[in-house]
C-alpha cells in the first residue's frame, strides 16, 4: 500500500469520493479552489471514484488532479553516472 494525493482544482462547488466516502469538497463558486487528501491505495484492487460537480457560473471548469509517491531513494536510478576512480 501506498500513498497518494487525490484532489480537484475546480471553479465552482465539487464533493470528491473514494469507496463512498468524501475526501475533499468545497462549496466556492467565486473563485478557484484546491482540495486534496493523502489516501492508501493498494497494486491491483480497484477503487470507486465519485466526482460530482455544480456549474453555478458561466466560467466554470474542474480538474482531478493526482500525484503517486516517489520510490524509496534507495531504488530511483541516478541521473548521472557513478564518478570513475581517481589515480594516482
Amino acid at each position: 500500500r501506498c500513498s497518494y494525493a487525490l484532489g480537484v482544482n475546480a471553479m465552482n462547488a465539487f464533493e470528491l469520493y473514494l469507496d463512498g466516502n468524501l475526501i475533499a469538497q468545497t462549496n466556492n463558486i467565486h473563485e478557484r479552489s484546491y482540495q486534496s487528501a493523502t489516501v492508501r491505495l493498494e497494486a491491483g484492487r480497484r477503487y470507486a471514484l465519485r466526482l460530482d460537480y455544480h456549474k453555478f457560473v458561466q466560467d466554470a471548469e474542474i480538474h482531478l488532479v493526482w500525484a503517486s509517491p516517489k520510490p524509496p531513494v534507495s531504488s530511483r536510478r541516478r541521473s548521472t553516472p557513478p564518478a570513475p576512480p581517481m589515480r594516482s
